[in-house]
């Protein structure tokens, strides 16, 4: 039996993923507006709006154990954060190129 139709209408921007908590009980949002929401899975009931991203989110995934969420994006970072209260435990800046250099070879030792 299917339970009832739930619409969530937090996000202000496209979004670009979901992903359901490893117990079922919350799913997250990724998306344009540079948030993350998460809410409770069975009522639709907002329990956290991250707003660690300066960009679009692009993808976001649970931990195994469900006490933390990482996402990625457009501002070319990857934020590893706390699920129930947002606290940020890691953040990766990627490094931006301005042009493309050739690797340098290795010369052997003989």
């Amino acid at each position: 039996m299917v339970g009832p139709r739930l619409i969530y209408r937090g996000h202000h921007g496209f979004v670009h993923g979901v992903a359901w908590s490893p117990d079922g009980t919350r799913i997250a949002s990724a998306s344009a507006d540079r948030t993350i929401q998460v809410w409770k899975a069975s009522s639709g009931e907002a329990v956290l709006v991250y707003r660690g991203h300066k960009s679009a989110v692009w993808a976001i995934a649970w931990s195994p154990d469900g006490t933390r969420i990482v996402s990625i994006s457009e501002d070319q970072t990857v934020q590893i954060w706390e699920a129930r209260n947002g606290i940020v435990n890691l953040l990766i800046r990627a490094k931006r190129f301005s042009e493309k250099r050739p690797m340098k070879r290795k010369r052997s030792a003989r």
